[in-house]
């Protein structure tokens, strides 16, 4: 069973001198922990969210201030989290670190045990010492920490204090939406209203997303050709799988499927087509009829939704050749969609 705290973060580690002279100095960095990276790889697992470990994850998602995890490294690499060791009283308790820089990559697992008060070490090679500290001195190096919890250690079953559905994970998804809790980039739509939101969450769902937060990291406004409906009705999606609003406004589920086909989000393009072909032909208007066709026309995966729109196309003839957003909604320079709205006798 895992956890994400954090997901590739570019980090830069600081000297610290003894008070003592004759001491050597080390080496110091802390992480803090993602609470975004943990919410979003807690959706879906469900072993997790029935286990007996979930009561204390969920008291522990639910303090205020977030958990630090402190790495210094002289001879030897430590890591000391001793927020986990509760949790190593339930289950075996593993702490992955990699630290990426350049071509070169190093990776470290580390056991937290009850004894050990959340303390744990790691040595560095001899011949990796110079490079080691040349990388995490850059500033430019890069940290994914994975939390891994083992086999539960009671040896005689027991139930579940607290059972809890999988969809509780949800629950803190949306929470931390809507509260905001430690957003880091902010999400604006046409009329310039904006969503805080979380990178962890949007990379998470989409490599077009991560792509774009690697290449521009200091970037911390996005706009997007939405409207504030359609951009917050994204993020319901996004975080807990919401799909009421674009049921109930099917203009909202055609800016949700341009956008998960743009930003490669195939649950989300799959789930608006699925959408759109499910809803009564009579409940889709002309204009949304036309984006459909213009979207599916060069698809051959939409060929059934394809089929439904032309068929609600030829039965409002008259409403789509007379229609004066017309070339807006086809494209001023898409000939080839007018000429086949022409041969199916749907524009003149």
């Amino acid at each position: 069973m895992s956890l994400c705290f954090i997901k590739q973060k570019a980090f830069m580690a600081k000297t610290n001198h003894r008070i003592t002279p004759t001491e050597i100095p080390y080496t110091r960095w802390t992480v803090r922990l993602s609470m975004a990276c943990m919410l979003n790889s807690l959706i879906g697992n469900s072993k997790l969210m029935q286990s007996n470990l979930w009561p204390k994850l969920e008291a522990f998602l639910q303090k205020k201030w977030c958990q630090d995890i402190y790495v210094r490294f002289r001879k030897q690499l430590y890591v000391s989290a001793g927020f986990l060791e509760e949790f190593s009283k339930e289950v075996r308790v593993m702490l992955e670190m990699t630290i990426e820089f350049e071509d070169k990559t190093w990776n470290f697992d580390f056991n937290i045990n009850t004894r050990g008060r959340g303390v744990a070490r790691k040595n560095i090679a001899p011949e990796e010492d110079s490079e080691f500290r040349q990388a995490i001195y850059s500033g430019k190096a890069k940290i994914t920490i994975e939390l891994i919890f083992g086999e539960i250690k009671q040896t005689h079953p027991t139930e579940t204090k607290f059972p809890l559905q999988p969809s509780q994970s949800a629950i803190f998804a949306r929470k931390l939406l809507e509260k905001q809790i430690q957003s880091d980039v902010q999400l604006v739509s046409q009329n310039g209203e904006m969503f805080p939101c979380h990178k962890s969450f949007l990379a998470g769902q989409s490599s077009r997303f991560h792509q774009l937060f690697e290449k521009r990291p200091e970037k911390k406004f996005w706009k997007f050709d939405m409207t504030e409906e359609g951009l917050s009705a994204f993020l319901k999606y996004i975080y807990y799988a919401d799909i009421e609003e674009p049921k109930k406004n099917l203009k909202i589920g055609m800016e949700l499927l341009k956008i998960g086909r743009e930003y490669n989000i195939t649950s989300l393009e799959k789930c608006m087509m699925d959408l759109m072909l499910e809803v009564p032909a009579s409940t889709l208007t002309v204009e949304i009829a036309l984006e459909l066709f213009c979207f599916t026309r060069k698809e051959k995966e939409f060929e059934d939704l394809r089929k439904k729109v032309i068929k609600l196309m030829k039965w409002n003839s008259v409403k789509v050749s007379e229609s004066r957003r017309l070339r807006r909604i086809v494209g001023r320079n898409d000939d080839d969609a007018i000429k086949e709205l022409d041969s199916i006798g749907l524009y003149k």
